[in-house]
């Protein structure tokens, strides 16, 4: 936090001009389906691995070979996994998009004001309704859920927190080289 003491006037022109609107970001995995894939290999991989301590031979090149194979599938996990950072929405962008998806008679439509809203706020890849409301349907309703947590939270939250990380913390004050 800066200070300002009374001989600096606080200048808010040049702090506005600086100030941005708060922004989230969240990943989301494009093929979550390969993640049974890899807890059924991990099974089988924890059952050989107890046999082999039962006394019983399992072939290393077993264990080895579902140890390749779980490797392959987090790879493809990770490799499908993108992440998409959300900014604020402004209070008139809120209510465009509010008075946009409501119907005649109708209070609003609760399905397309998360998927308009997500589109509208994604700063990391442009991003139309259709292709919000696509996403939705590919990736289910908890990693979507977490994409409007994010917008919504960076709309509504009361107070930004400044952030703080143990692992920089402790890297910076590290002696030893």
């Amino acid at each position: 936090m800066t200070n300002h003491t009374p001989a600096e006037p606080f200048d808010l022109s040049a702090w506005l001009d600086d100030a941005q609107l708060p922004q989230r970001a969240v990943q989301v995995v494009g093929r979550a389906d390969l993640i049974a894939t890899y807890q059924e290999l991990d099974a089988r991989l924890a059952a050989a691995r107890a046999v082999a301590t039962g006394g019983m031979l399992v072939s290393r090149s077993e264990e080895r070979r579902l140890a390749e194979e779980m490797t392959a599938v987090r790879r493809a996990i990770e490799a499908s996994t993108i992440e998409f950072r959300f900014r604020a929405l402004t209070g008139e962008e809120w209510a465009e998009i509010s008075d946009s998806v409501k119907k005649p008679g109708e209070e609003g439509n609760t399905a397309a004001f998360p998927e308009a809203a997500i589109a509208a706020a994604c700063v990391s890849h442009t991003m139309t309704r259709e292709q919000s409301a696509l996403l939705r349907r590919k990736i289910g309703e908890g990693q979507y859920r977490a994409l409007w947590d994010a917008v919504n939270g960076a709309t509504n939250d009361l107070q930004v927190e400044i952030p703080f990380s143990l692992a920089h913390s402790a890297a910076l004050t590290r002696t030893d080289t």
